[in-house]
């Protein structure tokens, strides 16, 4: 019996402490084991799709060298030889005129706008002239307007304040209630007069405005005549 003790078949709690580091190692041995199939399984994908790649890659270099093969032969022949050398010059020179084409599309461009900022700009200061102009005679207005507004008020009060004897007690009740009428146009000419000057101020900032009128256009419609003369070439 002592002899089959550190078998542990007794159920010897040292032996089983002593088990227990063991049991760690072979989990942590199984789960680096499950990872490392895990990387090789993802390994195989990758070199499988690498060869499938490089399978099309193949595909696509045989082709050219087919294409290659076939041009050869075609300059090689005293038939085909010379049209060949054409068609080749020809499409050179056409790459040629598409880009002359497209230069000068964008040069046209750049002076259209150019014009067209111009006008713009000397329409935007006559427009903005006119209106400063406009606005400043109403200001000017707004000021005469009540400047008498005010001297109206005033010899009013001062024909008011001479009604102050005992005799004047029924005149002067129906001079007061001509008052508030005077004092109504006064207020409105203060009011047209801050409304003009806010309108100037305005004006002010807001100067000529800003140009948008080449900006906003599609690319399509710049080159309307680069494309129409390319698809009747075509």
């Amino acid at each position: 019996m002592k002899a089959l003790k550190p078998f542990g078949l007794f159920g010897n709690n040292n032996s089983a402490s002593q088990a227990t580091p063991e049991d760690g190692r072979v989990v942590e041995l199984f789960r680096s084991r499950a990872e490392l199939r895990k990387q090789h399984e993802e390994l195989g994908q990758e070199l499988q799709r690498l060869r499938d790649r490089l399978k099309q890659q193949e595909g696509a270099t045989s082709r050219v060298q087919e294409m290659l093969e076939s041009l050869e032969r075609r300059l090689e022949s005293a038939d085909t030889g010379l049209s060949t050398l054409v068609f080749y010059h020809l499409r050179a020179l056409w790459g040629d005129g598409r880009e002359i084409i497209s230069l000068l599309v964008q040069d046209l461009a750049a002076k259209q706008e150019e014009r067209e900022r111009k006008a713009f700009a000397l329409e935007g200061n006559r427009r903005q002239f006119q209106q400063r102009r406009d606005s400043e005679q109403q200001l000017r207005q707004a000021e005469s307007a009540i400047v008498i507004a005010r001297q109206q008020l005033a010899a009013f009060d001062a024909r008011l304040a001479k009604l102050d004897r005992w005799w004047h007690r029924w005149e002067r009740p129906k001079l007061q209630a001509r008052r508030p009428a005077l004092q109504a146009t006064l207020d409105a000419a203060g009011a047209a007069l801050q409304g003009a000057r806010a309108q100037c101020e305005q004006i002010e900032k807001a100067g000529a405005g800003d140009f948008g009128l080449l900006g906003n256009m599609p690319p399509w419609s710049i080159c309307m005549p680069t494309v129409m003369l390319e698809s009747n070439l075509t």
